[in-house]
């Protein structure tokens, strides 16, 4: 009986390893399906509020491949600010700037 579980245990073992690399996997390119056509709804928002429906209509239908670049551009910006605004600290943002305005102006070095 218990080399029937043993043999058993590598069978549920290999079961939710494959559930779990799986759902990894299919999770990671639904959320990046998702956020991409969130992105190009969101891209395609924008253009209608700065340009106007029929304007932003006519660029997306007779360009198409540029519209789907500028969501990419928007994706990669918007990424990169979030990125931008998580690894940064305020104190050495502080110090930072009393480094570069010591650097440059003489009224703020310090004795």
């Amino acid at each position: 009986m218990k080399t029937i579980q043993r043999a058993f245990d590598y069978v549920i073992y290999g079961l939710e390893w494959t559930a779990l690399y799986f759902f990894r996997d299919f999770s990671t390119g639904m959320i990046f399906g998702a956020m991409y056509l969130g992105f190009i709804w969101f891209t395609a928002g924008l253009l209608v509020i700065i340009f106007g429906q029929e304007r932003a209509i006519a660029f997306i239908t007779n360009h198409p491949y540029l519209f789907i670049c500028v969501a990419c551009v928007v994706i990669l910006a918007t990424g990169g600010l979030a990125f931008f605004a998580w690894t940064r600290d305020r104190e050495t943002m502080d110090a930072d700037l009393r480094r570069r305005l010591a650097k440059h102006n003489p009224l703020f070095r310090v004795a």
